[in-house]
């Protein structure tokens, strides 16, 4: 999932209407720097790694209205790959809370900040690091301007059940990926559908399900049509569980596309066999309280990737640590290390770390 849909499309929808809520929109401010290296290598000795450095911040400006902003400059390098260094696109996403409907408005923008019109060795290097295995946290760096409005509702059915809906629409203005091409590329908008269930087990305790639908319009150059995105189906369980100062959370992913359109003799005509890969995800969370300033996260996840036609399977297992220390009342201090070992169903194996450092204060 692009960063622009991360800021816009959902609000985690069965929790931003409980009966017992203070607040529909959060009110905590805060800005944050947490910069992130992530480094991935192979049997064959091949290696490449990315540096980001993201600010993030989110302000509330009453009890209806949030807006948080994210920027991000990246460098990616490595055996056989052409260094690509620069800012990526920002983001900017409203949050207004409709009290008369009970629903929240969401409006993001992704603004074409970052870098772009590549040469053919940077857009292959582009390529390389917007595989979903690798999970970095600049899968790209520019693009055009994006517009995504979108509205969130939910409802209380009972004391132990929420539904939520959601729909937005995400706009893609166009852009040049590449030097090499004259043309404007204008990537096809999307519709996004969502709904969500929320059911709490007990006092401590809930279990949601959230339901995502994507639908790709084509892409064009020139007003023709040259792609077409197979269609999106996203599904989410998510267990958590609060015992007193510590959380556990376990959530299961599971994600498919369409066969994509693809041109052929002038015409858009539709795969063969699926490009994209089917993709299963567990995840698992259990942070910890040892003190009043001291948190520890224990992380663990398996994530899965089918095998296609031009798509290797990969199988990978990972674990982490995410160490958090309140220097302060308004100062936190917050780290990361991951480690990740997997194989392509080549048989080749995949090796990945992750180290972040960073702070956050609430203001």
């Amino acid at each position: 999932m692009s960063t622009i849909k991360k800021i816009c499309v959902l609000l985690l929808l069965f929790n931003i209407a409980r009966a017992d809520d203070i607040f529909i929109i959060s009110q905590n401010r805060f800005i944050s720097f947490f910069p992130v290296a992530q480094y991935w290598s192979n049997d064959n000795g091949a290696s490449f790694s990315e540096v980001s450095l993201p600010v993030s911040a989110y302000v509330p400006v009453n009890q209806s209205l949030g807006i948080n902003f994210r920027t991000n400059q990246a460098t990616v390098s490595g055996d056989g790959v052409t260094t690509l260094a620069g800012f990526t696109d920002s983001q900017i996403g409203f949050s207004y809370y409709m009290r008369s409907l009970g629903a929240v408005f969401n409006l993001g923008l992704n603004i074409p900040s970052g870098k772009k019109e590549l040469t053919l060795d940077e857009y292959s290097t582009s390529y390389l690091i917007s595989f979903n295995h690798f999970n970095l946290y600049s899968p790209n760096f520019g693009q055009g301007l994006n517009v995504s409005p979108g509205l969130n509702w939910a409802h209380q059915l009972s004391e132990k059940f929420v539904i939520g809906l959601a729909a937005s629409y995400q706009y893609k203005g166009e852009f040049k990926p590449v030097d090499f091409i004259t043309e404007a590329y204008k990537p096809g908008d999307e519709i996004i559908l969502n709904a969500g269930l929320d059911f709490t087990i007990n006092e401590t305790s809930t279990l949601s399900a959230d339901f995502i639908y994507t639908n790709y319009f084509s892409d064009k150059i020139e007003g023709e049509d040259v792609f077409a995105s197979g269609d999106k189906f996203v599904g989410y369980l998510h267990y958590q569980n609060n015992m007193g100062f510590n959380h556990l959370s376990i959530i299961a992913r599971f994600r498919s596309k369409a066969k994509n359109s693809i041109p052929v003799l002038g015409e858009l005509v539709e795969e063969v066999e699926k490009s994209s890969p089917d993709q299963y995800e567990l995840y698992g969370r259990y942070r910890l309280r040892t003190n009043n300033q001291t948190y520890l996260t224990f992380t663990g996840e398996i994530r899965i990737y089918d095998e296609t036609m031009v798509y290797s399977g990969v199988y990978l297992l990972g674990a982490g640590l995410l160490p958090q220390y309140k220097l302060s009342q308004v100062m936190t201090l917050n780290g990361q290390i991951k480690y990740l070992r997997g194989s392509y169903s080549t048989g080749q194996n995949l090796t990945g770390y992750e180290v972040g450092v960073g702070l956050q204060y609430n203001f």
